[in-house]
């Protein structure tokens, strides 16, 4: 990976000129950086996409902060930040693009449009002790069958779910932390509608959904997409540093939000719309998960579960969903090695996955990764359709 860093004046001073001329932006200040990754992967002969023995993968991403303090900088800091991320894919290219405001003082950090919602800023789970594994890129498993590939929860995972937000940003949202008092710190999100629809809550533009045939009926079809309104996510860290130089933090986060019905239709295009609809559970899930430092060894471990957050037996067939997974990495600069194990269930389907990982540092701001993965992946359709239900076995080595 190549990251880049520059302080971008003639950039920053042809956008601000005309401002900089207040006195009161006289301590704007603003830094521009950035990343460049690039991937090989190749799958198992079982999950080749049709006859491609090696699949590659791209992406960069440019950061811009903006920061303005006022005279007195114990009182107040405001501004903003820009993301603009890039794929080798057009369709996703802008999937992660996105800007916020923030609000810094003595009481905390507002963000306003902040890409990641508490779930995603506070989880504590191997992953951040350096074990990664991208293997579910190149992996496409038949339609209807879901496993959980990791530890997010529902409502930060819309962003990639199959069945979940389908547009070119995160689901917009309002984010508030504390300040770090003896070691712990608590923040809180609100999201109005994950949707991201500014008028029709639950709005086809902004949502991907699945379709499926009600079981036991002539013409009843389910438009299956899961959109929930007037949701929160909260969350708590705990860290602590002890004299024999190792460290701990705990880290717990909670998402509720309302999940909005399922429409019916009478046709499987979804065209001419029965007055009925499939209610489900609204979403409550939670992620707890603790990290252990001692010089350069790292450890970690975390349990995640959906509970029955959108489960209706009409359409589902379990409620069950849930997730653990443990780490351990030895980083001692210029080397850092890692192995994750990753255990998840989503109503009848489980799977393991195993991920070995080693990275090197070429020089500063350019390191190289590697990581071997095998999974294992048994289960049937989670949505019931009057398709004979099958069992799908798979595994896989991503080099």
């Amino acid at each position: 990976m190549i990251k880049f860093r520059t302080n971008g004046i003639k950039l920053v001073m042809l956008c601000l000129s005309g401002v900089l001329i207040n006195p009161a932006l006289a301590e704007l200040t603003h830094k521009l950086n950035g990343a460049i990754s690039f991937e090989a992967g190749i799958p198992h002969y079982q999950f080749k996409q049709g006859s491609n023995s090696v699949l590659l993968y791209s992406e960069g991403s440019v950061n811009l902060a903006i920061q303005n303090k006022t005279e007195d900088n114990e009182r107040i800091s405001y501004g903003g930040k820009i993301v603009l991320n890039t794929t080798t894919k057009s369709k996703s290219a802008a999937s992660l693009n996105g800007s916020r405001i923030f609000i810094k003082s003595k009481i905390g950090l507002m963000e306003f449009g902040s890409q990641h919602s508490i779930a995603k800023v506070m989880q504590v789970n191997p992953k951040t002790c350096g074990a990664m594994g991208m293997w579910s890129r190149y992996v496409k498993f038949p339609q209807n069958y879901y496993f959980t590939a990791g530890s997010s929860l529902p409502i930060e995972n819309f962003t990639t779910n199959a069945v979940g937000y389908a547009g070119t940003e995160s689901v917009r949202k309002i984010s508030y932390y504390t300040p770090e008092y003896h070691g712990i710190k608590l923040g809180v999100s609100y999201i109005p509608d994950t949707s991201n629809s500014t008028g029709k809550v639950g709005d086809n533009t902004t949502t991907k959904a699945t379709i499926i045939k009600l079981p036991g009926s002539m013409n009843r079809y389910i438009e299956y997409k899961r959109v929930v309104t007037d949701a929160w996510v909260g969350g708590i860290n705990y860290k602590h540093d002890f004299e024999s130089g190792s460290s701990i933090k705990l880290g717990a986060v909670i998402e509720y939000g309302n999940a909005l019905p399922m429409k019916m239709y009478n046709d499987p295009e979804c065209k001419n719309k029965i007055d009925d609809v499939i209610r489900v559970k609204d979403v409550l899930a939670y992620s707890v998960g603790v990290s252990l430092s001692k010089d350069s060894i790292h450890c970690g471990i975390s349990y995640s579960t959906w509970g029955e957050s959108f489960f209706s037996n009409e359409i589902i067939t379990k409620p069950k969903s849930n997730s653990w997974s443990i780490g351990l990495a030895y980083i001692k600069a210029p080397i850092g090695v890692s192995i994750e194990w990753a255990h998840s269930i989503y109503g009848d389907n489980c799977m393991h996955a195993i991920t070995f990982g080693s990275d090197y540092k070429l020089a500063e701001g350019l390191s190289t990764y590697f990581d071997l993965s095998y999974f294992i992946a048994k289960g049937r359709q989670v949505l019931l359709d009057n398709n004979a239900q099958q069992i799908q076995t798979a595994s896989y080595d991503n080099k």
